[in-house]
């Protein structure tokens, strides 16, 4: 069994990850860290990487600043300078000519409405989306589905591969060999920017569809 962060159209490292496993359980009870993969993710454009962060509501931000680290089911979205618009625009303008996504726009675009009030729902959602959508059969459930004790949860996360905590970077911290470097595959603006690696699922479902379980 394996723990993970939540994760907004996450790293292909996280998703390899979980391809590996057979049970995934989402840390439902993390405290919340600003500027991760966890309310952002990284696309590429005709111009390079862009970052796409989901704001949530202020009132999370001045808690940190007091010391306080609320759970991450328990952040709010917010709707702060209409996100929703803004990163549906960009994955448009960043894939509207690669292969698959047309092939994939109805199962993409609902993400990008305001059906989900907490962010935890919203990346759970996307998270089992995008597993229906690679193909990936491992069983996936939040952590406090499972009654865990917190003792027993703080050795399982302890025993589980970490995500690096990191300011602007999607890798995850090096603990096993799913995190190695990444060989390259078709991106359609690799002909400006060079292969960038360890992009959103997003990345690689747009450009490689249904052999995206191949490459994880």
């Amino acid at each position: 069994m394996l723990i993970l962060p939540t994760t907004y159209f996450g790293p292909i490292s996280w998703y390899r990850q979980l391809n590996a496993a057979d049970t995934c359980v989402i840390d439902s009870q993390e405290p919340f860290r600003k500027r991760t993969f966890r309310n952002r993710c990284t696309i590429a454009t005709p111009n390079g990487a862009q970052t796409l962060t989901v704001p949530v509501e202020h009132g999370v931000l001045r808690s940190e600043e007091r010391g306080e680290r609320r759970e991450i089911s328990q952040i709010l979205i917010s709707e702060h300078n209409k996100w929703r618009h803004v990163h549906w625009q960009a994955l448009e303008t960043a894939y509207g000519n690669s292969p698959f996504f047309d092939y994939y726009v109805d199962d993409i675009r609902p993400f990008f409405e305001p059906h989900w009030e907490y962010l935890f729902d919203l990346n759970l959602a996307i998270i089992c989306k995008m597993c229906e959508l690679l193909q990936v059969e491992t069983v996936v459930m939040r952590s406090d589905e499972r009654g865990e004790t917190r003792e027993e949860r703080g050795e399982r996360r302890e025993n589980s591969i970490k995500p690096q905590d990191y300011a602007g970077s999607s890798i995850l911290s090096p603990l096993s060999s799913l995190l190695s470097p990444q060989k390259e595959y078709y991106q359609v603006h690799a002909h400006r920017t060079g292969f960038l690696p360890d992009l959103s699922i997003l990345d690689l479902l747009f450009n490689m569809g249904n052999e995206s379980i191949l490459y994880l």
